[in-house]
């Protein structure tokens, strides 16, 4: 049982209400925890009880990132109506054109939360003889 789970069974026992718990995957449990990513998630978590404790319900609990050359984010809450089965799509001014890389835009919207994004190394096209070719050059080779 992870905390999760007991969390949310205590909930459940003590203020009757219905709950669930997610137990994280592979990648998520062997992923590095980041400092700033413990800080959201207590954030989040304590934004929660107090939705719960004030009667609130059918919200779901949001990060804000707030304006400013630093990053800084905090919560509030969406009706879950305007959130629930809604997919948002990285936004296509933050690809390349040829949808192989960001874009300065994006750089500059994730950089205070990852740090900074290496390009990755354009090779030069390297020529592959053909099979025919190959053979040729063997057969050539063999007299």
């Amino acid at each position: 049982m992870n905390l999760a789970h007991r969390l949310a069974i205590l909930v459940s026992e003590r203020l009757g209400l219905r709950t669930r718990s997610e137990k994280p995957g592979l990648l998520g449990r062997a992923a590095p925890r980041w400092p700033l990513d413990w800080e959201e998630a207590r954030m989040c978590g304590q934004a929660a009880v107090r939705t719960a404790c004030s009667d609130t319900s059918g919200v779901m609990i949001t990060l804000q990132r707030e304006t400013g050359p630093d990053y800084r984010a905090s919560t509030g809450v969406a009706p879950l109506e305007s959130v629930a089965f809604i997919e948002r799509l990285f936004p296509a001014e933050w690809r390349s054109p040829e949808g192989n890389d960001v874009m300065p835009a994006f750089r500059e919207y994730a950089g205070p939360l990852i740090g900074r994004i290496d390009p990755y190394e354009r090779l030069s096209p390297a020529r592959v003889a053909s099979k025919e070719a190959k053979e040729k050059d063997s057969l050539t080779n063999e007299r």
